[in-house]
């Protein structure tokens, strides 16, 4: 796993290239679904590289799109939800939302982190409310209803919030057993 250092080394030292953090992202994407993987990239310090990413190119869809799928696969393990939250990957995956409403296969990937991110963590649900995502997950499901893929990832992390319309602090912490 010495790519993942490797990665993260040309990402810092190429960060205002657009090609190089979406090829970054799309690699860390793909080496987080597993689970030693997500350890390194975590280890690393994974998360912040992608962050910044996000951060220095908002309006670069494919960044934003590799860079939600690597925060995706990354928020499966509950030690990292709680740092991509700490490092500001909350925000970023809903300015990529307000920002590329239209950016269908960005919207799968971030809804796809939120579901994960607010999967049985209280902390990052209200970080979630507070930083506009669900509004954000409201929108992609009200903009692009034949997208079943995105509305299913938008469905999720709106049940794992557990929040009422009104966002009362009425949520439902447990898992239903079929996911």
């Amino acid at each position: 796993l010495d790519g993942v250092k490797a990665i993260l080394t040309a990402m810092a030292m190429h960060v205002n290239a657009p090609t190089v953090q979406e090829h970054g992202c799309g690699a860390l994407c793909n080496l987080a679904y597993n689970g030693e993987s997500r350890r390194v990239i975590s280890l690393e310090g994974g998360e912040k590289g992608i962050i910044a990413a996000m951060e220095n190119h908002p309006m670069a869809v494919a960044v934003q799109k590799n860079c939600c799928g690597a925060l995706w696969n990354l928020a499966r393990g509950d030690h990292n939800q709680f740092v991509i939250a700490d490092c500001g990957g909350i925000a970023a995956i809903t300015g990529a939302m307000i920002n590329h409403t239209y950016a269908v296969g960005m919207l799968v990937m971030a809804c796809g982190a939120l579901w994960n991110l607010a999967s049985n963590n209280g902390a990052n649900q209200k970080k979630i409310i507070k930083s506009g995502g669900y509004d954000a997950l409201q929108a992609a499901i009200e903009l692009h209803p034949a997208q079943g893929v995105l509305c299913e990832n938008a469905m999720g992390a709106l049940r794992s919030l557990g929040w009422k319309q009104n966002h009362s602090d009425d949520r439902n912490d447990s898992q239903p057993d079929e996911w």
